[in-house]
């Protein structure tokens, strides 16, 4: 099963680069989605200032509304299987 996790995220990574590449026009970089040719869209790296805001919305809205849609064994799970992977920890308030 390892093998096949890894797999997956190679191939997640892979689909991601290619979706930004044909987003932007750049056909060397585009083989599975189309080439968007008129109006491509740029590229822009996420600042740290975007990554702090992205942490804090995932942390105080996104997780919570998750485990509140779930249940509160979904946060139990989340923390003891997902938070160590993204340093995101579900706290209830």
């Amino acid at each position: 099963m390892k093998e096949v996790e890894l797999a997956q995220w190679k191939l997640g990574a892979e689909a991601t680069q290619d979706g930004l590449d044909c987003n932007a026009g750049k056909a060397a970089g585009c083989r599975i989605h189309t080439l968007v040719t008129d109006k491509a869209m740029k590229v822009v790296d996420a600042t740290p200032e975007d990554k702090a805001a992205l942490k804090k919305i995932v942390e105080t809205v996104v997780i919570p509304g998750w485990v509140k849609r779930c249940g509160p064994r979904c946060g139990e799970i989340y923390n003891e299987v997902v938070a160590p992977i993204t340093g995101l920890k579900f706290t209830a308030n």
